[in-house]
């Protein structure tokens, strides 16, 4: 039998975000990742300077981890399973966008005036992703790999884009 690949992104952007790496840089995080049934890592650490070092001795996890300073991650998120990241509109969106990746949303609140958190826990009220912070992230990751290993489902599913309003809207003030 063929073992499905089930990925997970740790992503900080463009900017500096030690705060959220560092929290998840621990055997626990690592253990719950391979128990709930996932065999790829993918952690991006932006222009930050904290660099893992767990991972070296995680070989026994069978665990394939790659750590990459910046990669252009929308394609990686439609094939990721779990994304944790920074609260970009970017990201989310991207992550929103997928059919499948559930999204871990965390607050940077080193920057500009804490707008991060306000989409954030606006999302995360609507049912769409889970918000976190650098202190709780590893609770929240954990329950939330707990749901998935648990066949719950964590978050609902946000509404795809319609291709054709416009041209239908157009259709509509034309013909009526």
């Amino acid at each position: 039998m063929v073992e499905r690949i089930k990925r997970c992104i740790i992503a900080v952007g463009s900017t500096y975000f030690d705060e959220l790496i560092e929290a998840l840089d621990n055997e626990t995080f690592f253990t719950a990742l391979k128990q709930a049934g996932f065999n790829r890592l993918l952690v991006q650490l932006g222009k930050g300077t904290y660099k893992p070092t767990t991972l070296p001795s995680l070989s026994s996890l069978d665990l394939q981890v790659e750590v990459k300073d910046f990669v252009v991650l929308d394609v990686l998120i439609y094939h990721a399973d779990l994304v944790i990241s920074h609260c970009g509109a970017g990201i989310l969106l991207e992550c929103l966008r997928s059919d499948h990746a559930l999204c871990i949303a965390v607050v940077n609140d080193s920057l500009m005036g804490n707008h991060q958190s306000e989409l954030a826990d606006k999302l995360e009220e609507d049912g769409y992703i889970g918000a976190s912070t650098p202190k709780k992230v590893l609770a929240d990751v954990t329950r939330v790999l707990g749901e998935m290993k648990a066949g719950m489902k964590a978050f609902k599913k946000y509404p795809m884009k319609k291709e054709q309003v416009i041209v239908d809207l157009i259709d509509d003030l034309l013909i009526n």
